[in-house]
C-alpha cells in the first residue's frame, strides 16, 4: 500500500474517533432502497424452513473528491454546511480534482441502517487484488519509457513500506475496526497530476471505448474478472488517463469519473482495494446530497438526475458491491438490536 506520511499520521494527528464521530460519518452512507436492491430468494438450506438466500448491494468504501489535496471531510470541514446548487448535465467543461479512497467501517453502515442493519449480509471478505497481474498501464509505460524514473520507483517503494508498517501498527491497536483506513490518496500518487502512467495505453484504449460493441465486450470481461483492468466506463468513455484532469464532461460526471478513477488505481495499480471494483458495483453520491447509486458509465442524464453539486467543490461517493448470504426470517423481517460501537 502507499500513503504519504501525512496520510499515515491521520488517525493519531487528525482523528478523534468516538461514538459521536462515528455518528457523524453515517452522513456519508444513505440507506437508499433502490441502491440497496434488496431481494429475498429461495430457502438456502435443506433442513430448515426459516433461512432464505438474500441478495443486495453492500457499501464498502467511500471516496472524497475535492479541489485540493489538503481538503478533506474526514480531517476537517462540515457535511452540514455544504452550500448546494443544481447543475446542468449537458455542459462540456474541463475540471481538475483530487481523490481519496477510504475503507468504510462496518459499524458506520450498521449505524446508518439503524434497526434494519441485521438484514444486511455485511461487507464481503476481501477478494484480493491482482498482485501477480501486471497493470497494463505500467507495462505500456515500461515499453514507452516515458514516466517511471528510478527516483519515482524508489519513492513509491518507500511509500509502500511506510504504509505496510502503518497497517501493521493499526492491526495491533484495539478498536481499529471502527477507524476508516485510507486505501488510496492522490496526493501521494506521483502520476495523478499528469496521467503519464496511462498515456501510452490511453492512446490505444481511448478510441476503443467509443465503440459500443467493443466497450460492452470489455465490460463483460470486467464483470467476470471482478475488477480486471477494463479501460472503458460505459457511456462515460475511457477511464484513462487516470489523472486529476477530466476533459469534456459536465462537472457532475467529471466528479463521479474521478471517484471511479481513484478506485480503479487503488485496485489495479496500487493493489490496496480488496473489493470488487468492476462495473457490477454502484457509485452513489451522498455529499452534498444523497442520490440513487448506479453503475459507473450509466447514462449521464439518469446518473445526474437527483444530484446537486457543492459550491465549494466537495463530493463524497460511496461504492456498493453485490453480495449474497443466508439469512433467517427474523433478521429479514424483524427489528434488529442496536449496533454496538467499538468504543
Amino acid at each position: 500500500m502507499a500513503l504519504s506520511l501525512k496520510a499515515a499520521q491521520l488517525p493519531a494527528a487528525d482523528f478523534n474517533f468516538n461514538f459521536s464521530s462515528l455518528m457523524d460519518m453515517t452522513k456519508f452512507v444513505d440507506p437508499d432502497a433502490r441502491t440497496l436492491s434488496y431481494s429475498v430468494g429461495s430457502l438456502c438450506c435443506t433442513f430448515c424452513a426459516t433461512k432464505f438466500t438474500v441478495r443486495h448491494y453492500q457499501p464498502v468504501a467511500f471516496v472524497e473528491v475535492t479541489r485540493s489535496d489538503a481538503d478533506s471531510f474526514a480531517t476537517g470541514g462540515s457535511v452540514s454546511d455544504m452550500a448546494t446548487a443544481t447543475v446542468a448535465t449537458d455542459g462540456k467543461q474541463n475540471h481538475s480534482f483530487q481523490a481519496r479512497v477510504w475503507d468504510l467501517p462496518e459499524i458506520v453502515t450498521q449505524l446508518a441502517f439503524g434497526l434494519t442493519h441485521c438484514r444486511l449480509c455485511g461487507k464481503p471478505p476481501g477478494i484480493g487484488n491482482p498482485a501477480d497481474q501486471i497493470d497494463p498501464s505500467a507495462l505500456a509505460d515500461l515499453a514507452a519509457g516515458i514516466c517511471s524514473s528510478p527516483a519515482d520507483v524508489v519513492a513509491d517503494e518507500m511509500k509502500q513500506a511506510l504504509q505496510g508498517m502503518y497497517e501493521q501498527l493499526l492491526a495491533t491497536m484495539p478498536g481499529m475496526d471502527c477507524i476508516p483506513k485510507v486505501l488510496y490518496d492522490s496526493a501521494s500518487d506521483s502520476h495523478w497530476d499528469t496521467g503519464c502512467r496511462d498515456i501510452a495505453l490511453a492512446q490505444v484504449a481511448g478510441p476503443v471505448c467509443d465503440i459500443p460493441g467493443a466497450s460492452a465486450g470489455l465490460t463483460v470481461m470486467d464483470w467476470i474478472g471482478g475488477g480486471s483492468f477494463n479501460p472503458c466506463v460505459g457511456q462515460w468513455g475511457s477511464v484513462l488517463p487516470r489523472q486529476k484532469q477530466v476533459l469534456n464532461h459536465d462537472i457532475q460526471t467529471a466528479a463521479a469519473l474521478t471517484a471511479y478513477r481513484a478506485i480503479h488505481v487503488a485496485k489495479n495499480t496500487w493493489k490496496t482495494f480488496p473489493y470488487d471494483a468492476s462495473l457490477r458495483g454502484k457509485l452513489q453520491q451522498t455529499v452534498p446530497n444523497a442520490s440513487t447509486g448506479y453503475a459507473p458509465g450509466t447514462n449521464k442524464m439518469l446518473f445526474n438526475l437527483e444530484r446537486t453539486t457543492s459550491m465549494n467543490g466537495r463530493w463524497v461517493f460511496v461504492w456498493w458491491v453485490p453480495v449474497s448470504c443466508c439469512k433467517d426470517i427474523t433478521d429479514i423481517a424483524g427489528v434488529c438490536p442496536p449496533p454496538i460501537p467499538c468504543f
